[in-house]
């Protein structure tokens, strides 16, 4: 009767003979088996289903080697992924006999990090690699390492930036074995970032771009800059002068792919500016009270003026304007007139004014800070007159009788001015030009002139009143008066 004894690991070797029995006891892992004499060491290789661990040697009961222990289907792995003999079923690889000298096949183990493998780890770290062999007289790396290698031992890999396969191949005096692990390397994707200050910014200045990347090893940049870049840095975007939105993208590429990332800067139109606001007060003698107001302008960019606004108010915050232009479209307009109708009599009023390019970008208000005319102050305000001035124009202008005098017949001016009901301190001038034997001139209001001679006379009248500027007179339109040569007195005479 056959039986058979596996007993393995142990570290002292002997032989010792037990009731017809041979044991046989050794290092490293490997298996004898044992058997009662008379049976043949074939039968006891040929078939076994008590297979210990893959890859142990196993040996007859003689001490003759056997083969490796190993399934029948190759790579059989259980859950953990460790290498075992079963399942598949088991049977011996090698020979019965063993060499014709007698020895050995190799047996190679290589881990990383203890595992069989394949295991995976982070980029750029390292793994340590642990092998034990025997059997064996030389062992060379190949694959993911190079050089020769002791009978074990263990070695750390550099940092890993790709997936390697690590394999150790041992050589016996007739043959080699080899063993292998499979690191997998877990690739991180780059990122990219970028980043503008500031990110609007006014004509004709400049943003600084600023990026910073990771796991990438390449950067290039597109859009509104171009060319390779540092993995990070800073740069100046220099002065922009296209009203528009500027796009800047940064492309990082590493052994994960790449990865790309924007940053706008919007380049704010040129501001305009308007300067030198004046204003004109009318001729009240002719109108009521109203504003010409006045300006330049000018533009950083060259922009021309597309439109202007005018405002007028009686308080200098402009809270509520009393005339409002509103947004004109004009671009050669640099003068405004307006207020009729509107601004009263006896108020002080300010005036300002502000304008757009064609960037529809307004400039900032500008007040008036200089006037022309009457009643002006000196930051530029102005007072409209108390009352209406006389208005001794239109159908208010003065009439005379006769239409045709003749010479020498005293001829009756009448005054036909318009006055304000509030209105004292009137005076009236009168000229006549030529004088025709007269003084050429007259205070009255409606003065009687007699002419000596024929021809046309030039009359003028001017008057005023308290709402006028000390001085000053208004005047009407002057008008001609034609002296005749006198009407023949007839004399009926009886014939002689």
């Amino acid at each position: 009767m056959r039986r058979e004894i596996i007993i393995s690991t142990i570290i002292l070797v002997s032989s010792i003979l037990v009731s017809g029995y041979l044991l046989f006891f050794s290092l490293s892992n490997q298996t004898y088996a044992s058997h009662g004499t008379g049976d043949s060491p074939e039968q006891e290789c040929s078939d076994s289903s008590d297979c210990p661990n893959y890859g142990d040697a196993v040996y007859d009961s003689t001490g003759t080697f056997c083969g490796n222990c190993a399934p029948s289907c190759e790579n059989t792995r259980d859950s953990h992924g460790e290498r075992q003999c079963g399942g598949c079923g088991c049977g011996f690889s090698g020979s019965n006999g063993g060499g014709d000298d007698g020895s050995d096949p190799p047996i190679v183990d290589l881990d990383a990090n203890g595992s069989d493998g394949p295991i995976t780890v982070d980029y750029n770290t390292s793994v340590l690699l642990s092998w034990d062999s025997h059997n064996s007289s030389d062992c060379q790396a190949s694959d993911g390492w190079s050089g020769g290698k002791p009978d074990r031992g263990s070695e750390r890999t550099g940092n890993l930036t790709s997936s390697q396969t690590f394999t150790l191949t041992c050589f016996g005096p007739r043959e080699s074995r080899s063993d292998s692990v499979t690191v997998n390397v877990n690739i991180p994707p780059p990122s990219t970032d970028i980043n503008s200050s500031p990110s609007t910014v006014n004509w004709n200045q400049s943003s600084t771009l600023s990026w910073s990347s990771s796991n990438t090893s390449s950067c290039n940049a597109s859009g509104d800059w171009s060319g390779g870049k540092p993995l990070s840095g800073s740069e100046s975007t220099g002065n922009l002068t296209q009203v528009r939105t500027h796009n800047y993208t940064l492309t990082c590429s590493g052994p994960g792919g790449s990865n790309q990332d924007t940053v706008s800067v919007v380049v704010a139109a040129p501001v305009p500016t308007t300067s030198s606001v004046s204003v004109v007060t009318p001729n009240y003698c002719t109108t009521g009270p109203s504003i010409t107001a006045n300006w330049s302008f000018s533009d950083p960019s060259g922009s021309p003026q597309q439109s202007y606004q005018v405002q007028v108010d009686n308080q200098p915050s402009f809270g509520s304007p009393e005339l409002d232009s509103g947004k004109i479209t004009c671009e050669s307009c640099r003068s405004y007139y307006g207020g009729l109708g509107i601004l009263q009599f006896n108020t002080t009023y300010s005036a300002r004014v502000r304008t757009w390019n064609t960037y529809d970008s307004p400039s900032a208000w500008q007040e008036a800070t200089s006037c022309s005319g009457t009643d002006c102050n000196p930051n530029g305000s102005w007072k409209t007159p108390s009352h209406a001035y006389p208005n001794p124009n239109g159908s208010y202008q003065f009439t005379w009788s006769p239409t045709n005098p003749p010479i020498g017949q005293p001829v009756q001016f009448t005054d036909r001015t318009l006055f304000d009901p509030s209105s004292n301190n009137k005076a009236w001038s009168w000229t006549f030009v030529p004088a025709g034997g007269g003084s050429g001139s007259s205070t009255d209001q409606s003065p009687v002139y007699s002419f000596n001679s024929e021809g046309i006379y030039q009359v003028t009248q001017s008057v005023r009143d308290n709402a006028v500027a000390p001085g000053q007179y208004c005047a009407g339109p002057t008008q001609a008066v034609n002296l005749q040569k006198p009407i023949p007195v007839w004399k009926e005479v009886a014939p002689k």
